[in-house]
């Protein structure tokens, strides 16, 4: 499994898993949006929005909301 990039800049992301069906190799494609922090895994769609994503164990959860007053960069 890894991770699909397009766009400009790397703007979205989309979850990439090859399956094997005998000789033949296919690779499925889980969109997971708009790509936030590309270095932290972090991106935002409309079903889940604001979440991380690792690949290794191809597991997603969601991120916290900042607390009022701060400010989250």
């Amino acid at each position: 499994m890894y991770i699909s990039y397009s766009g400009d800049e790397s703007q979205y992301a989309s979850a990439a898993t090859s399956i094997r069906h005998g000789s033949k190799t296919t690779v499925e494609y889980t969109y997971l949006g708009r790509v936030v922090d590309r270095q932290k895994g972090i991106y935002r769609n409309k079903t889940k929005g604001l979440f991380t994503y690792d690949p290794s164990t191809n597991t997603d959860r969601p991120r916290r909301a900042a607390k009022q007053g701060k400010v989250q960069c």
